[in-house]
């Protein structure tokens, strides 16, 4: 997964600052299915016991962020984003045709990253 984050900070005090601003992320997950009790060799591309698919989504949304300064200097970001997907994308194979497509709706999510500096 990719992800840009830019904030601009709003507000600024001696030892804390608020951020806003926006997520930019970009995610390409990829599902393999085997047959249980068959041996796969991982150097093949195809193999033909398996069902391979794989989904792409981009995602867009706002985040604020909250820096603490201690003592030394040493900071510590809180960061909380919202991120709504842009494409919603269905699942797909490279491999074999999905008679009954996978579409996955809904798919917002909520992000909560802490940086931790010493």
């Amino acid at each position: 997964e990719i992800k840009l984050r830019a904030h601009y900070e709003v507000l600024k005090f001696e030892k804390t600052n608020l951020g806003a601003g926006f997520n930019l992320g970009y995610s390409k997950r990829n599902l393999h299915l085997y047959t249980k009790g068959h041996q796969v060799n991982l150097d093949e591309q195809i193999v033909g016991n398996q069902l391979s698919m794989h989904n792409e989504k981009a995602y867009l949304g706002p985040s604020i962020s909250l820096k603490f300064k201690d003592r030394r200097g040493d900071r510590t970001k809180i960061t909380v984003a919202y991120e709504f997907p842009v494409n919603n994308k269905k699942w797909e194979s490279a491999s074999f045709d999905l008679k009954n497509t996978i579409h996955e709706k809904n798919q917002a999510r909520l992000i909560i990253n802490a940086t931790f500096v010493f």
